[in-house]
This record gives structure tokens, sequence and C-alpha cells, in this order.
């Protein structure tokens, strides 16, 4: 598990250290609402490293379950908010872009004793169109491949929409 992580942590800050600077006035900053995607919803704040790399922070809207630890057998559910780390590539030119991103959501609650089918991590990736403006609107739809370790890989359609800005 923590393999994993680290894995996905070191490719994402190689791929910061190896992209080349641009100007600053080219950096884009953003924030969206997104239903569907890596939980029931989202509010997401993303920060362009350059034109075609993005990193973004969300606080997420997921189901997790735990063993109720005063009631045999019983497992009570909680639809809490997650925070989550995604980094994502674009492929395009102007304002319309083929994204592709990795991302991953931790539950905070760690003193939890999870059921042996549910995890505290998270992976969601997202393949999908996108249509952002420097200074205007941005429109994000897709699929969202969304796994959680020892659970499932569910194929989840999103949408986005917020604001960009330099």
């Amino acid at each position: 598990m923590m393999r994993s992580i680290t894995l996905f942590f070191f490719i994402i800050l190689s791929l910061v250290g190896f992209t080349q600077e641009i100007e600053e006035s080219k950096k884009l900053k953003s924030v969206y609402v997104e239903a569907g995607g890596k939980g029931y919803g989202s509010l997401n704040f993303e920060y362009g490293i350059t034109q075609k790399h993005n990193i973004s922070a969300a606080v997420t809207i997921l189901d997790y379950t735990w063993f109720d630890p005063n009631a045999q057998d019983s497992i009570r559910s909680a639809t809490l908010p997650t925070p989550s780390i995604s980094y994502s590539f674009l492929i395009g030119k102007t304002n319309h872009f083929f994204e592709l991103g990795a991302g991953i959501s931790i539950l905070p609650y760690f003193r939890e004793k999870y059921d042996r089918n549910d995890s505290a991590f998270s992976f969601h990736g997202a393949i999908g169109y996108r249509f952002q403006k420097d200074n205007g609107i941005l429109i994000r739809a897709g699929l969202y491949p969304f796994y959680r370790i020892n659970w499932a890989l569910l194929p989840l359609p999103g949408v986005s929409l917020g604001y960009t800005w330099k």
C-alpha cells in the first residue's frame, strides 16, 4: 500500500520537476465543482504548473463503511468530506483539450477499523474533454475511473463547471 502511494507521489513530483518553466502569466488557476467523477461531488482548486500540467486539490464527498465497535456484525456507513490530490495532463490547443489524469483520496478518519473489503485510500483517474478559457469558464466531462483498494474498480461518469483565471 505505502509503495503505491510513494510511487504515485514520486511520479507526480518527477513530472513537475521535468516540465519546462514558462511565464507566470501562462500558469492558470481554476476553481470548479464536480458532479460524479471521484465521488458524489467535489469542490476543486487547481493550479497550472505549466500550460499542459495541472495539480489540483479537492474536498470530495465519498461514501465509506467501517465496523461499528459498539455492535456485533453491524457496519455503519457515512458520507464524508475527503481530501484528494490529482495531477492532470492536457493535450490540445487553444481552449479545447483532451485530459488525462490520476489522483488519490485519503479518508481522514484513520482511527476507524475498516471493513476488510474497504480501505482509507481511493485512486481515481480522468479521461475526458475539457473546455477552458484563460479568464473565463471551465467545463469538463468524461469518464473518471475510481478504484478503492480491496473493493471495486468503477468507471464513473462526471461533469464539472467552474472558472479559470491567470
